[in-house]
């Protein structure tokens, strides 16, 4: 496995604010025509839509689960393609899998603690330490192992369901 170098520590926080700005872009996209056509229609016409905070939920959901799972395809998000790195097991240099990079971006609930801990130690974050990986170099010789498409699915499946109970949580 690569030691963390300089390069990969400036990385690591150049793509963790990237990662930040990117996704609530791509989440906005997702969101913004639902919410600009659903408050354009109750606002115009004066009509309560029943349910309307559960449709809003929606785009809400894609736009979470999207979010949470920005590092399964071959431990890159957006920002780690540009700076050319890649989430991995810091045991054995193999690329994370996307489960371990969904709960990882599950920790941006907590997101005071990690950049607390990215101050502390730009090396690893706290979901790094917990679920064993490591922000390292691009490697093209490091390749996700097969069924990765099927896995790929099941993560995003996990992350709809898991968004939606989020978002339902704030809605009682």
């Amino acid at each position: 496995m690569n030691k963390p170098t300089n390069n990969i520590r400036l990385n690591r926080i150049i793509s963790a604010v990237l990662d930040q700005f990117i996704m609530t872009c791509i989440m906005m996209l997702v969101m913004t025509p639902v919410f600009l056509v659903y408050f354009f229609y109750t606002e115009t016409y004066d009509v309560k839509i029943e349910q309307g905070d559960y449709l809003l939920a929606v785009p809400a959901c894609i736009g979470l689960a999207i979010y949470f799972c920005k590092d399964i395809f071959n431990g890159r998000s957006i920002a780690r393609r540009m700076l050319s790195a890649q989430l991995i097991k810091s045991k054995t240099g193999e690329v994370a899998g996307p489960f371990s990079t969904f709960i990882r971006s599950l920790f941006i609930l907590i997101w005071p603690l990690e950049f607390i801990m990215l101050i502390i130690n730009p090396d690893r974050r706290l979901a790094d330490f917990l679920l064993g990986t490591a922000h390292a170099d691009y490697d093209p010789e490091r390749k996700q192992v097969s069924n990765f498409r099927i896995k790929q699915l099941l993560t995003f499946l996990v992350a709809l369901i898991f968004s939606y109970a989020f978002i339902a949580m704030n809605f009682e």
